[in-house]
């Protein structure tokens, strides 16, 4: 069975174009926060990344940024971080713990009334 080679260049060049347009809306970048490839060395995709490269560029990211928070959660069976990065308005992340609970009350139906639910 033959590919057309239209299909081909489709498959390879059209995922780039929808990323790069998406992208593009968020421009300026703040030249603080290293992107991946910088902080990695190579392009996202280019190479596997490890376990600990990731969870060093999220503690990156969190100490450069004030709109990122990052908690460790738990561990792995193999003493792996389990990490989880939170991005918002420094306010939000300052108040974490109140919008929790505000959540938690929304999901108990027997703490939420109806006007609260619409």
């Amino acid at each position: 069975m033959r590919i057309p080679l239209i299909f081909i260049l489709t498959i390879v060049f059209l995922p780039v174009q929808a990323q790069d347009y998406f992208l593009k809306q968020y421009e300026p970048y703040d030249e603080a926060i290293p992107s991946p490839e910088a902080f990695l060395g190579y392009g996202i995709g280019e190479y596997h990344t490890r376990h600990d490269r990731i969870v060093h560029y999220l503690e990156t990211l969190a100490e450069v940024s004030e709109n990122a928070d990052i908690e460790t959660y738990g561990y792995t069976h193999e003493k792996r971080k389990l990490v989880m990065l939170r991005v918002s308005e420094p306010g939000q992340l300052q108040n974490i713990e109140a919008l929790q609970r505000q959540h938690l009350a929304f999901t108990d139906p027997s703490q939420t009334t109806d006007p609260q639910a619409e």
